[in-house]
């Protein structure tokens, strides 16, 4: 009986010594459990970048309509944390991954450098909450709408002209025969962007309607000259000085010619709005 005794506490002692070694090796490999959190951006919106493929160690990561991002479960030690996503210069990060969490203090920001397939755009005017506007957006050559796309630095200028027919303001619309009359502002734009997945079209621009010259006329018409810079191509200040050469050039035949010396290097699109009712 008592060697029997002596088989069953044997037994006993090794089965908690083995409920011990489960406990301690399962607790140590979750205090083990490795992590990466960061942040990818657009650079100009500082919103997401869409259909991103992020690698980092081995591992795998997609990104949609999502800025922060972790990655889990990774093998500590040196590794370079990969950013790619189409229309985007691809960006790679050293990153110095050890045992436990990790975060990586500065955001990954994405340069944009084109609108994918992008043949044209189509200006729209509206009143929201009172602001004239204009939606600008993207056709593709497929003659689909162009969405999800990056967040490019559209350089935006616009001419308001009264609208005349017969040789007196235009009262009602046309849809031959109206001229423009007297020049009432003509200047560079600011557009919004809006990233709510829901929405198709992105960009936004308030018109300054209260910087126009005033007039009586109930119909406007509006010139713009949309230019699309390849920020890989072109740096920003060029641009900048591009703008202001073509600010100041009245003849449309030598706007074009100036800008038509830097193709390769930018994109510019010409649109004509008439009919656009007067905002008093």
């Amino acid at each position: 009986m008592v060697r029997k005794s002596w088989i069953v506490i044997l037994i006993v002692v090794a089965a908690l010594g083995i409920t011990a070694l489960v406990v301690f090796f399962s607790t140590s490999t979750r205090s083990s459990t490795t992590t990466l959190t960061f942040d990818v951006r657009d650079i100009l919106s500082e919103e997401w970048v869409y259909n991103s493929t992020i690698t980092v160690r081995d591992r795998v990561i997609r990104g949609y309509f999502d800025t922060d991002f972790r990655g889990t479960n990774l093998d500590a030690g040196s590794g370079v944390l990969k950013v790619s996503a189409p229309s985007y210069v691809s960006r790679e990060v050293p990153v110095e991954i050890r045992r436990g969490e990790n975060t990586l203090e500065q955001p990954v920001d994405m340069t944009g450098y084109e609108i994918p397939n992008l043949d044209h755009f189509i200006m729209i005017e509206d009143v929201e909450e009172g602001e004239l506007v204009t939606e600008v957006r993207p056709v593709g050559t497929d003659g689909r709408a162009v969405v999800n796309h990056p967040c490019v630095d559209l350089l935006l200028l616009l001419l308001v002209s009264e609208q005349v027919y017969d040789g007196e303001l235009a009262r009602s619309p046309t849809e031959e025969g109206s001229v423009r009359g007297e020049r009432l502002f003509r200047g560079a734009l600011e557009w919004r962007w809006d990233s709510d997945p829901g929405t198709v079209f992105r960009y936004t621009v308030p018109i300054p309607v209260n910087k126009f010259k005033q007039s009586r006329a109930p119909l406007w018409v509006f010139d713009y000259l949309l230019i699309v810079p390849d920020p890989r191509e072109i740096a920003k200040d060029t641009v900048d000085e591009i703008v202001q050469q073509v600010e100041g050039i009245e003849d449309p035949e030598a706007v074009q010619e100036q800008l038509d010396a830097y193709e390769g290097r930018i994109r510019y699109f010409i649109n004509t709005s008439w009919n656009v009712e007067a905002q008093q």
